[in-house]
């Protein structure tokens, strides 16, 4: 971005060109992305979408979908990434993990309706931590490996209805409450969870806790329960 911003400054670059850079940090090979240059305030600096360079902004050129380093994820092993993969879900575009590892310490909530988050690997940063809470209708978890989360999809007691929710194709260890959690939400219908692979941590507790209705799983994989752990338990809501 400094050199960039350099280029700006010195006239080099001008509003209308395009620029595409291969990593979001000097120094990586990830997080690129195809900018062009815009007037200052065009839109608001969100690390990904809108960029302040200076007495211009770098507007991204996304297709399909976004993926959370470039959005400043760092996928290091020790940084906190749940701030980048926030921003890259408000985008309202699906967010592509883009098969890497993420440190997560904080919940991060899939906001817009036909919001998606796949293909990548999250870890939870200590104890005590819940993963995702998809808080839009017909949000889509696909080959993402949740680890050490209390809650990896966590809708407890949710006061708004979420509907429509798929989860495919991911992989579940070491959670120390449930995987995937809505107890106390009778709001949410049409639940999908399918050929994911939760391998239970061996002490009491469960993998899927739900209270719902219209629930649908099927061709999933279970291991590792002992006394007191319970692979699935449903309770019926309205």
């Amino acid at each position: 971005n400094a050199a960039i911003t350099a280029d700006i400054t010195a006239g080099r670059l001008a509003a209308g060109d395009a620029i595409a850079t291969t990593s979001y940090y000097q120094g990586n090979q990830f997080g690129g992305a195809l900018y062009q240059v815009v007037a200052a305030a065009t839109g608001t600096d969100d690390g990904g979408r809108f960029i302040n360079a200076g007495t211009r902004q770098l507007r991204a050129v996304f297709d399909r979908a976004v993926k959370a380093t470039q959005y400043g994820a760092k996928c290091d092993g020790s940084t906190n990434d749940a701030a980048a993969i926030s921003a890259a879900v408000a985008s309202g575009l699906p967010v592509d993990l883009d098969g890497r590892s993420y440190q997560v310490g904080a919940l991060i909530t899939l906001t817009a309706a036909n919001a998606g988050i796949s293909n990548g690997t999250m870890v939870a940063t200590g104890a005590g931590i819940s993963c995702l809470r998809p808080g839009a209708d017909n949000c889509v978890i696909d080959r993402v490996a949740f680890s050490g989360f209390s809650n990896a999809i966590d809708l407890r007691f949710a006061t708004v209805a979420v509907n429509g929710l798929q989860v495919t194709s991911c992989v579940f260890t070491g959670s120390t409450s449930a995987d995937i959690n809505t107890f106390g939400n009778t709001f949410n219908h049409d639940v999908t969870i399918r050929d994911c692979r939760f391998t239970s941590n061996g002490t009491p507790g469960f993998s899927v806790l739900l209270q719902l209705a219209r629930v649908r799983i099927e061709s999933n994989w279970f291991s590792g329960y002992k006394s007191g752990a319970v692979a699935v338990s449903i309770f019926l809501g309205q």
